[in-house]
């Protein structure tokens, strides 16, 4: 009977110190979401030809130069400002931008304090050959831009480009890709995820994959120098409200290819 009378005491006081734990964890972290920081890195158009950015659980959006010159700039907020930690390096004429953290935690409780982290990229028409960006867990977006070649992959994301000119290659994992006015050669693939295209016509070669969503293009003209290779397995196609289209245009040159598994696709 005392021992029980021992127990109860010693039951309430562990459960006011978990409590008291709780409470003082959810203190820090509330402290810690609301940390921020920011970094500026400027970029030397003269001694580099390619940008390189290789993140994780960061947006990264390019916009075209002002006043402040070419840069790029570092912002993120909550937990990652003490835990994550941006690099920059010349690799010869490749700028290589990159974000790494260095915790791990099997308790988390960042899902109620959302941190995050985003890279504002500014940039000068064609005063370099190619820009590769690399995310998880964010959005990609880049528009008026001039660039010979962009590459952009993201996972758990969306990619966004708009008035590119230049070859363009968008890579999503469980994430939608929008391509709008795009002046050069196009390559979109997702998995399970929509690809959507606006244009103006069809003066470039485009190839365009989902397995799992839509493939919609749309166009204020009919082609007139295209060849339309479209197939897909589970869904139905329509070609400028018709099932039956031209499979050439014109000459045929730009090679309009549309794949998808599941989901249909439409040119309108």
């Amino acid at each position: 009977m005392n021992k029980k009378k021992m127990i109860l005491p010693l039951a309430i006081l562990l459960v006011i110190v978990g409590f008291i734990g709780m409470a003082a964890t959810f203190s820090s972290y509330s402290k810690s979401a609301n940390a921020e920081k920011s970094e500026t890195i400027p970029l030397d158009m003269e001694a580099i030809n390619e940008l390189q950015i290789d993140t994780g659980n960061t947006s990264i959006y390019f916009r075209p130069v002002d006043e402040e010159g070419p840069r790029v700039e570092y912002y993120t907020k909550g937990r990652t400002v003490n835990h994550e930690k941006m690099t920059s390096s010349v690799e010869g004429e490749t700028q290589v931008i990159k974000t790494k953290q260095n915790f791990f935690n099997f308790f988390d409780l960042d899902f109620l304090f959302q941190s995050k982290s985003t890279f504002h990229i500014y940039l000068p028409d064609n005063e370099l050959e190619k820009i590769t960006a690399e995310t998880a867990n964010g959005v990609i977006e880049a528009n008026d831009i001039e660039i010979p070649s962009l590459v952009a992959s993201t996972t758990n994301g969306r990619i966004t480009l708009e008035s590119i000119t230049g070859n363009v290659d968008a890579q999503a994992t469980n994430g939608r890709i929008n391509l709008e006015n795009i002046a050069g050669e196009t390559e979109a693939k997702a998995t399970n995820g929509r690809i959507n295209v606006v244009t103006e016509g069809f003066d470039f070669p485009m190839e365009l994959e989902t397995v799992n969503g839509k493939i919609v293009i749309q166009s204020n003209q009919e082609p007139t120098n295209a060849t339309l290779d479209l197939r897909t397995v589970n869904g139905s196609i329509n070609v400028f409200g018709s099932k039956d289209w031209d499979v050439s245009y014109g000459n045929g040159e730009n090679k309009i290819k549309a794949r998808t598994t599941n989901g249909g696709i439409t040119i309108e």
